[in-house]
C-alpha cells in the first residue's frame, strides 16, 4: 500500500462548522489523521469543538475545549475511511487556524 503525506488548511474558521481545507478521504482509499492542530489567532480565549463526519453524521472528538491566547489544541491519531472529513467550528467569528495533517493509504 503506497502511502502519501498531505497538509490541509483552513483559516479564520468561527463559528459555522467547517470542512478542514474541503478535505474527504478519496474513494478506494484508508487515511490516518496525523495530527490536527486549532490555533487561536485572536485576543481573547476561545473554546473549540471538532467533529469526525463519516460521510452522512458528525460524532464529536473534542467539545468545549478551551484555547487561550496564543494558544493551540492538538488531535493526533484518527482513522478514518472513504468519504469521512473532519470538521471544526468555534464561539467566536473568524478566530481560529487549523491543520490537518493525513496519511493516505491507497
Amino acid at each position: 500500500m503506497p502511502a502519501a503525506f498531505k497538509n490541509y488548511q483552513s483559516r479564520a474558521i468561527g463559528t459555522t462548522n467547517t470542512q478542514i481545507g474541503l478535505y474527504s478521504v478519496p474513494a478506494g482509499t484508508n487515511a490516518m489523521l496525523l495530527t490536527l492542530s486549532v490555533s487561536n489567532i485572536t485576543n481573547a480565549a476561545i473554546t473549540a469543538n471538532v467533529y469526525h463526519n463519516n460521510g452522512t453524521n458528525n460524532t464529536s472528538i473534542v467539545s468545549l475545549a478551551p484555547i487561550p491566547v496564543g494558544g493551540s489544541i492538538e488531535i493526533n491519531k484518527i482513522a478514518l475511511q472513504t468519504a469521512h472529513s473532519i470538521y471544526v467550528c468555534t464561539n467566536t467569528a473568524s478566530s481560529a487556524d487549523v491543520i490537518l495533517s493525513v496519511m493516505e493509504l491507497t
